[in-house]
């Protein structure tokens, strides 16, 4: 089965992934499954279910990334406090380092990290992103974005914590591939903890 869905249509394209499932798992009840959940207003519940499924695994890989195109702009749509749990939720099944089509899984993980507008979602993905890349040695594909790093910390507001795991994810993707970036990951990263060790002394 191909999948063509309508891209300004969103209930019947989520639907158009679910026929699919049902079609690679051989379970007729996916797509009435899925319409239920989504006439309940269970969008997140519907879109960790097909995320679950066989899709990157079963799919051809250009039916998986259309699929996956469409359960991430379907979980942008959501209000962000359950977009970020319906995010974090698919996050562990699409990177999974331990089962194959590792490009594949980085291309889902960067449709996903374009279609959700939320900033917390955006960190969650793009640091995901970083550790899968570096885990599955992609680190050309991902390099570039880590000089945009600095300018999302500061629009999406990030705490000491947060930034500190951006930074340290940075460096993981830099230090095999690109050396001299990577040390000034590493710096920038050390960094941090000098200013919160100056902030506790001047209290």
């Amino acid at each position: 089965m191909s999948l063509l869905v309508e891209a300004d249509s969103e209930e019947p394209a989520v639907l158009a992934v679910a026929r699919l499932v049902g079609e690679l798992e051989g379970n007729e009840k996916v797509e009435s499954e899925a319409a239920s959940l989504l006439a309940k207003g269970d969008t997140a519940g519907l879109l960790v279910k097909l995320a679950g499924s066989t899709l990157l695994t079963s799919a051809s890989e250009k039916d998986a990334e259309a699929a996956f195109l469409v359960l991430a702009h379907a979980a942008g749509s959501l209000p962000p406090d359950r977009a970020l749990a319906a995010v974090s939720a698919i996050l562990p099944r699409v990177a999974d380092t331990q089962a194959g089509v590792a490009a594949l899984r980085l291309r889902v993980l960067f449709a996903l990290f374009n279609a959700v507008p939320h900033a917390r979602c955006r960190f969650t993905v793009l640091l995901r992103a970083f550790q899968f890349a570096a885990a599955t040695e992609q680190h050309e594909a991902l390099a570039h974005a880590v000089h945009k790093t600095d300018a999302w910390a500061l629009d999406w507001a990030l705490d000491a914590a947060d930034l500190r795991a951006l930074r340290l994810a940075s460096y993981e993707l830099l230090e095999k591939a690109h050396a001299g970036k990577a040390l000034a990951a590493l710096v920038s990263y050390l960094a941090l903890f000098e200013v919160c060790t100056l902030a506790s002394a001047s209290r």
